[in-house]
């Protein structure tokens, strides 16, 4: 006899039964590792590796792992507002409150360090990515009240890029990806209310959308290149996933092998013909769904869990936004004085190796101190703002 059942937006399977929780502990650790790889592919860059360089540009490119954060960030926030209802204004209240105070410290501290930029960027050992560090920090420098303005309100992104080249990366590079976030917060509500709707009602809003996006797409791409639809099907299959995750049943019985063989095929052939950050994804996302279909553990799996699940992984997790906003400052400083004090390094290797012993360190000890004095008591803060609710971000880390 086949047995289903949909699992409750809160509760969270185990390969050994049902158990409820307020959180997947695994996204915790997932955004740690992600925050790593992001890290270590920047320090690369500096050091002169690139995107073709083999084996360093395919596995360890930084964009990468931004890819995932995002295909996170839509699972994570429609899990938010799928789980409870709020209005748009509380919603962003508590984004703001988790993202912002950091947020805007570290930009100041960027454009503090705008000298120690400079001086790196103008390194000869940095060739072109040097050179485009230069052109950055040169357009900077020519419209910084129009950019200090946008990064301020986080809407980057909307400046014209055949105008602004660099609009998207002006202060503080990484904040591109953080800039896309923020303006898919403020229209992920709208999103979820007409998921809310009559069938009809619906339909009719969806296929607005979709008419709109085939109609002028192209045009907002050649205006912002990030805004175009391959980002923006990053957050769009974190949504897809969040639902998947929400409504696939636990299926035992005469029917489990076929489930099994439907659910096998559609992941390898995703994971045939996708990029590697979406081959990622789908490793994650099985990990998380294969128990609803398997009666037993898999080994491969539960090693990933327990990877992601460990207590050095979540410390890392919990320290991944800050991490990922002060890392790019922390190479720069690093970078300065190593130069500085070392004037015979020389070499890619070197260089990479010399950052990999000071950045790391140094970027996780400041970001523990940021998360304790400045993220955590805003998380809090957002929380006592609203009685009775913990904030999601205690939650399910977004």
């Amino acid at each position: 006899m086949t047995h289903t059942k949909t699992l409750p937006a809160r509760c969270q399977l185990s390969p050994f039964g049902d158990t409820c929780s307020n959180r997947l502990i695994e996204f915790e650790g997932l955004r740690g590792f992600l925050a790593a790889w992001v890290i270590f592919g920047h320090i690369l860059l500096f050091s002169g590796y690139t995107y073709t360089d083999g084996f360093f540009g395919i596995l360890f490119s930084p964009v990468l792992g931004v890819y995932v954060f995002m295909m996170l960030s839509g699972f994570v926030i429609t899990y938010a507002l799928d789980s409870r209802s709020s209005s748009w204004f509380d919603f962003m209240k508590r984004r703001f409150f988790r993202i912002y105070p950091v947020y805007a410290l570290s930009l100041l501290l960027a454009i503090l360090c705008s000298g120690v930029s400079q001086h790196v960027a103008n390194h000869f050992e940095f060739q072109q990515f040097a050179l485009e560090n230069s052109e950055r920090l040169a357009e900077v420098n020519e419209h910084f009240d129009l950019y200090l303005l946008a990064d301020a309100t986080l809407l980057q992104n909307l400046l014209p890029r055949p105008i602004f080249p660099h609009a998207h990366e002006t202060f503080l590079p990484p904040t591109w990806s953080l800039s896309l976030e923020w303006m898919f917060y403020l229209v992920m509500p709208f999103l979820i209310g007409l998921l809310r709707q009559r069938w009809l009602i619906k339909a009719a809003g969806l296929s607005s959308i979709v008419v709109v996006i085939a109609l002028f797409h192209k045009q907002v791409a050649l205006i912002s290149p990030s805004l175009s639809l391959a980002n923006g099907s990053y957050f769009l299959t974190g949504i897809a996933s969040y639902f998947i995750w929400k409504k696939l049943p636990v299926i035992r019985g005469k029917y489990q092998w076929f489930a099994i063989i439907a659910f096998w095929s559609a992941f390898g052939i995703g994971f045939a013909i996708l990029g590697l950050s979406f081959k990622m994804w789908f490793g994650v996302m099985a990990m998380l769904l294969y128990p609803r279909i398997h009666p037993n553990p898999i080994r491969i799996f539960e090693w990933m869990r327990w990877t992601l699940t460990c207590p050095p992984v979540k410390f890392l997790g919990r320290l991944s936004y800050s991490s990922y906003l002060l890392h790019w400052i922390v190479i720069e400083v690093c970078l300065f004085l190593g130069l500085n004090w070392f004037p015979q390094m020389e070499g890619r290797f070197v260089l990479a190796a010399f950052c990999c012993v000071t950045v790391f360190p140094l970027t996780y000890a400041a970001s523990h101190l940021l998360y304790q004095y400045v993220e955590r008591p805003c998380i809090q803060l957002a929380s006592r703002k609203i009685p009775g609710q913990a904030i999601l971000s205690q939650r399910v880390p977004a």
